[in-house]
């Protein structure tokens, strides 16, 4: 194969292709990047999907793809280039999960071009990408990110049965698949085999230094899924049938039925931990929920219990894993999500926030109120957060008219020439046609002249309009330095979070301004935009119920502590 041919390494994301190219990009000979993802780039400069399209219609054949998209190529030849010239190596390749799904558009722009297929057992796929679903925030937000297992399996399914698809037809010197299993179990004998696919050798000692060092941080061993999914998880990825056939293909064995566990008591349980707990037995009661758990009891209770006491006993990770398969069933219980925004500087918290938010029940509330402030909020955000979960519907608020929105930008632009008195005259004409732009602008010249409660008044009149506008809001809240005026408009904005997307980054904006991180803030207006709240009570799952007390993770320094003041506050708004 001519060295000047990339190839391309790709599977399912969490399959273990980020590791690979790191294994490979240790060879002295291979220079893999990671995600430049080629077609993407293309796209900036033409659309491909519409150029395929237009050709299917025409009938041309799929390599004039490449004549059409020329700049953009040469551009992506430049920069495979600069690679190997600043590497010193000799063979180009890429890693890109999404590869697995556009090969034909990869061959059209690369003839020649080589696939690396690295194929995972697809439980232990979506078991990772379930994790980080909870724990990430790009993965949190990506509407392309599976949220149950069922999802999970559909996509494992997508990327590699998409991929095998091609394997036939590309031949064995363009396509070579590997096992994520074989390449942990044995790592030479399968990098020797992929490396004479791609024309290279191993080094004189077989793995080398780098190479080795790259095998050995290895993320995950293989079959987990034996250990850390439930019976209920395992029975969301089999729905999906398709999956459990391509299992059966690869070789992998087929997912097991839900074995015992019909008859288990998760009450009764959660009470006989405790007392075991108040008698300072509590690894007697760790040991009594796992034999629960061995023997096939699947059920939100005993999740949460068990995190509480594997907590304790200081296997945070697992009570975090626990505690958000617990928030994942469709009775979610009360406590797991207090534990869990008791640990606010846990990223998983927020996936917590995100399925308690439409909780009703006081001490909800309150840990609520309380991770806001741990997360950095300002006790005015804080609040205004809470008063609109509580009592804010879901609303529409009216846009302002094409001539209003001119009309304040022009005098806008007057105000910061320098021409006050033209600014204020157009405001007050605005004013009086009811305009709120018109009382934002006479506020912001109010508070220019040190008369501060006029100005307060003007904008406090936006917040309080029976119909608010949302361009008015929005500039109170961008421009309003007060943090009473402009926590009092975000209450009332919240409730039209839903209504329009750069209004809604606008919120979250004001948020970072009052201290609250990024991740957090997205998440709350997320909340709203969802509807989430509960004058709607439109959980994603159950609503969040209580039950039997169960002692409550502690909350030391290393798990995230809320302070007692804010604890205090919190207690008085609920």
């Amino acid at each position: 194969m001519s060295t000047s041919v990339p190839f391309f390494v790709l599977g399912c994301p969490r399959s273990g292709t980020s590791w690979l190219a790191d294994v490979l990009d240790q060879h002295h000979l291979l220079r893999v990047s990671q995600e430049l993802n080629i077609p993407g780039l293309v796209r900036g400069v033409q659309n491909v999907a519409a150029h395929r399209a237009k050709m299917e219609r025409v009938g041309r054949e799929e390599h004039d793809l490449a004549r059409e998209l020329g700049p953009a190529l040469v551009y992506v030849g430049e920069l495979v280039a600069r690679e190997l010239a600043q590497s010193g190596k000799q063979r180009y390749g890429d890693k890109y999960p999404g590869y697995a799904t556009c090969i034909p558009t990869l061959e059209a722009l690369f003839p020649g071009a080589q696939f690396v297929h690295i194929v995972r057992d697809g439980r232990d796929v979506a078991q990772s990408l379930l994790a980080n679903q909870a724990a990430l925030r790009l993965w949190r937000n990506a509407e392309w990110t599976p949220k149950t297992y069922a999802a999970a399996a559909a996509m494992w399914h997508e990327h590699v049965a998409g991929a095998r698809a091609h394997a036939a037809r590309l031949g064995p010197a363009r396509y070579h698949e590997l096992c994520y299993e074989e390449l942990v179990a044995a790592p030479q004998a399968t990098l020797a085999k992929l490396l004479a696919f791609l024309g290279v050798e191993l080094e004189a000692d077989g793995v080398a230094g780098g190479v080795r060092a790259a095998l050995a941080r290895v993320s995950s061993q293989p079959r987990r899924w034996t250990e850390t999914l439930a019976p209920s998880e395992l029975a969301q990825f089999a729905s999906y049938a398709p999956a459990e056939e391509l299992l059966a293909a690869l070789g992998y064995p087929a997912t097991p039925a839900p074995r015992g566990g019909a008859d288990f008591d998760a009450h009764a349980a959660s009470r006989s931990a405790q007392r075991a707990c108040a008698e300072g037995r509590s690894d007697a009661a760790i040991a009594e929920l796992r034999a629960h758990a061995a023997a096939g009891a699947d059920h939100p209770l005993l999740w949460s219990d068990l995190a509480v006491l594997e907590n304790g006993a200081g296997r945070s990770e697992e009570a975090v894993r626990l505690l958000v398969r617990a928030l994942r069933t469709d009775q979610p219980p009360l406590e797991a999500a207090l534990n869990l925004l008791a640990l606010p500087q846990r990223d998983e918290s927020v996936f917590a926030l995100e399925h308690a938010f439409a909780g009703e029940h006081p001490e909800l509330i309150t840990a609520i109120h309380g991770w806001l402030l741990a997360r950095g909020a300002s006790a005015a955000a804080a609040e205004a957060i809470s008063i609109a979960r509580i009592q804010a519907p879901r609303a529409f608020a009216r846009s302002a008219s094409t001539g209003e929105q001119a009309e304040h930008a022009l005098a806008c632009r007057l105000h910061g020439d320098g021409r006050a008195a033209d600014a204020e005259a157009r405001w007050q004409r605005l004013h009086e046609r009811g305009s709120q732009l018109g009382s934002i602008g006479l506020g912001l010249v109010e508070f220019q002249r040190g008369r501060t409660r006029e100005a307060a008044e003007h904008f406090h009149s936006v917040a309080r309009a029976e119909q608010p506008c949302l361009e008015a809001l929005a500039f109170v809240l961008a421009r309003v330095k007060s943090r009473e005026v402009g926590a009092a408009a975000f209450e009332r904005a919240l409730a039209f979070a839903h209504q329009d997307a750069a209004f809604a980054q606008g919120l979250v904006a004001w948020l970072v301004q009052q201290g609250l991180d990024v991740e957090a803030s997205e998440a709350v207006v997320r909340c709203f935009q969802r509807g989430a709240t509960p004058a709607e009570a439109q959980p994603r799952g159950a609503e969040l119920r209580p039950q039997p007390r169960a002692a409550r993770a502690p909350a030391s320094a290393g798990d995230g502590h809320v302070d007692q003041r804010g604890r205090e506050h919190a207690q008085q708004v609920a």
